[in-house]
């Protein structure tokens, strides 16, 4: 009988689309499926076809405190190594484990007799490499560690250089979307009545500083477009920084489901992609909504971080900033070289179920 324990801290369970499908992927491959979960948001167990571990962490699940969030990962592997070694035929278990943070739980499944998947959504947090006590666990874990499993390609060489050892195996699994999510479409009523007929630029979780959200605004406002935002990263008083006469030409619609969201990128103008660089997770980002928006083939304004370099290799329907975003000017300039009628047709064929074949590898009995 083939089981994996899945352990994932995060701040929305149920909208983390991320983690969703690496669950759905793996129920194709096992007979069950043990999730030990620490998520701020209300998850009823009852919705999903998985045995649900609920664990409450001191500062909740994804706390900005480096301390908490420290504590919370302790907190979190003591319990969950607890509940782990209690289980028979642990052999036989596969423990897939979420966060680089989480090194001590990845290091105690190993040592306890589990195969482990060790999956970095992210790079880890810059402290934990500082320490040479940290870093020295840390390397050590990463080499014990059965599989990795990583973003995309630029974070894994930053890593691996930065700690000097090599994955025993590694799988890049990028946040692509499924053949499914790009084929819903549900109207968006709310963005409609707003709009009344104006032309609009769509924008998604990125009116915060680390996504240049004043300077992207005020550049698509200035030039004759209004804005629907969709998503709950919003900083009000940074948005503030715009002024009222600016902010009325934002539609802030909060968090909506893919089919919505589907529907704007197919009615907007363009949309615009940008993280600061200002960290590494930033520098080499991995959005899912990039994704999207090609396969719906939207037009898109990106900044220039190399991962979105690379992303958008071969897509015609695009334009590359000369920098990350955070300069108002090039935003401008960008969006007056685009024409609706130069955009070009364009198959999007790069979906998650691709990976069937990567699952079936990490999870065989070898």
């Amino acid at each position: 009988m083939k089981i994996v324990n899945f352990y994932v801290k995060t701040q929305a369970f149920n909208s983390d689309n991320r983690v969703l499908k690496e669950l759905e992927s793996i129920s194709k491959k096992v007979d069950k499926i043990r999730i030990f979960l620490s998520s701020n948001d209300i998850v009823d167990c009852n919705k999903y076809p998985y045995d649900i571990v609920k664990i409450k962490l001191i500062g909740g699940s994804a706390p900005k405190n480096i301390l908490l969030r420290l504590l919370g990962a302790l907190q979190f592997t003591v319990i969950c190594t607890f509940l782990s070694y209690k289980m028979k035929k642990r052999s036989n278990i596969t423990a897939w484990i979420c966060d680089p943070i989480l090194f001590p739980l990845v290091y105690c499944a190993s040592f306890i007799g589990m195969k482990t998947v060790w999956d970095h959504h992210e790079l880890p947090p810059e402290w934990t490499l500082k320490s040479r006590f940290t870093k020295f666990l840390f390397r050590k874990t990463y080499k014990k560690a059965t599989f990795l499993v990583h973003a995309n390609f630029e974070r894994m060489v930053y890593l691996e250089k930065k700690i000097n050892v090599l994955a025993n195996d590694y799988l890049i699994l990028k946040n692509i979307p499924t053949k499914k999510s790009i084929l819903d479409e549900m109207k968006c009523s709310q963005s409609i009545d707003w709009l009344n007929g104006r032309k609009f630029v769509y924008l998604q979780n990125s009116l915060i500083e680390n996504r240049n959200g004043v300077e992207i605004a005020r550049a698509i406002i200035d030039s004759g477009y209004v804005i629907v935002h969709a998503g709950n990263s919003v900083d009000t008083n940074y948005l503030n920084m715009l002024g009222d006469n600016y902010i009325k030409k934002c539609l802030l619609l909060g968090s909506l489901g893919l089919d919505s969201i589907n529907y704007l990128l197919s009615c907007c103008e363009f949309t615009v992609i940008s993280y600061k660089s200002n960290s590494l997770n930033q520098m080499y980002c991995e959005p899912n909504r990039i994704y999207q928006a090609m396969a719906r083939n939207t037009f898109i304004i990106a900044g220039n971080n190399p991962t979105i370099v690379d992303i958008l290799k071969g897509y015609p329907n695009k334009i590359l900033l000369p920098d990350d975003g955070s300069e108002y000017k090039s935003v401008l300039n960008a969006i007056s070289l685009y024409s609706s009628d130069s955009k070009a047709s364009y198959e999007y064929n790069d979906f998650w179920e691709n990976y069937d074949v990567d699952f079936e590898r990490l999870l065989s009995n070898d």
